[in-house]
This record gives structure tokens, C-alpha cells and sequence, in this order.
């Protein structure tokens, strides 16, 4: 895989560095039919063309951008990534993070927020949070131990 460099806000990225990151088409349990208030939308803006296949795009009242692709990821496993942001500076809250969580990846499946060592962050917009869904399984404990507390 060729390394390619995208330019945002002023910042140079590099993008398609590892050949182990390789982009897989989308899951077929995402919605087909959306609740009110929120729209598909054309992905060419970020992807530099219409792929609903292997990138999708989605808007609530127009203040809310959910982006969303597919891949398989260094560590070999399919990772769905949702990364969320909203006009302004506003950061989103745990509801609305939760709302995305349930209309795009159901109920039943298992969402991640990471928070890694400061020297792994990459932060292109400051107001947007990501949600991972591996497709390969959920890797995650009982944290509630059984309980219905954490």
C-alpha cells in the first residue's frame, strides 16, 4: 500500500502507511430505514467519491455528522469505526453517544471509546469522539462482575 497524505485544517495526515490496514465493506446489520431526524448523506466529501459500501455518512437536524467505515485493522481483526461531531466546538454527550450507539449498532452489540497513551492521540477535530465495534467478536470482560453496577 502506497503512503498518501491528506491535508486538514491546516494539518498534514498520513494515511495508508501499514499494508495490515485494509478497508472491508460495511456490515450488512447497519439501518436501511433511519428514525426521525436523521438523514443519510452523500460520503464524496470525505471519501472523494459515493462509496456506500465501504464509507457512509449520516446527519441529525443537520447539527450532528456521524462518519462511519470499515476495516481490518493492524491487530488482523474487522473493526467498524464511527467517529462523531457536532458544529462548533460543542463536545457530544453521553446521550447523544448513546443514541448513535443504538441506531447504528443496535442494542445488542458492544461499542468501545479508547483512550490511549497521550503519545498515540491523533485529534483532526477537536469536537469529535469515535465508537469501535469489532466484528470479530467481543473481546470485552464482565466489568459489571455479575452485577448490575460497574
Amino acid at each position: 500500500m502506497t503512503e498518501e497524505t491528506v491535508t486538514y485544517q491546516g494539518r498534514r495526515y498520513r494515511v495508508g502507511m501499514d499494508p495490515r490496514h485494509q478497508p472491508i465493506p460495511l456490515p450488512d446489520f447497519l439501518p436501511t430505514v433511519l428514525p426521525g431526524g436523521w438523514a443519510s448523506i452523500d460520503t464524496s466529501a470525505w471519501t472523494g467519491r459515493p462509496d456506500p459500501e465501504y464509507a457512509r455518512a449520516y446527519t441529525k437536524h443537520g447539527t450532528t455528522l456521524v462518519l462511519m467505515s470499515c476495516a481490518t485493522q493492524t491487530d488482523g481483526k474487522r473493526w467498524l469505526h464511527i467517529s462523531v461531531s457536532r458544529r462548533g466546538k460543542d463536545l457530544q454527550t453521553w446521550t447523544l453517544m448513546c443514541e448513535v450507539k443504538e441506531v447504528f449498532l443496535g442494542p445488542d452489540r458492544t461499542a468501545i471509546q479508547i483512550h490511549p497513551p497521550q503519545a498515540q492521540y491523533v485529534n483532526i477535530h477537536a469536537a469529535c469522539l469515535h465508537l469501535w465495534h469489532c466484528l470479530d467478536g467481543d473481546n470485552l470482560p464482565d466489568f459489571t462482575a455479575g452485577g448490575e453496577t460497574i
